[in-house]
């Protein structure tokens, strides 16, 4: 759990000091970090694939 929590609290820093005023503000900036965090980044003990190319390669494989 800890290794989600720390991006996200990394995260909620980052937003803290941006302009962002209201909830309304910051749950889009939130949603589309979660997409990129799920989708998008790569990681290394994913062979350097995005965890969802990570997970349709291995769904393919079983």
């Amino acid at each position: 759990m800890d290794a989600i929590a720390s991006p996200a609290r990394r995260c909620a820093k980052v937003s803290a000091s941006c302009p962002r005023k209201t909830l309304s503000d910051v749950e889009p900036a939130t949603l589309e970090w979660v997409d990129w965090f799920n989708t998008c980044r790569l990681h290394s003990a994913c062979g350097r694939l995005s965890p969802a190319q990570y997970e349709q390669h291995v769904s393919t494989i079983f």
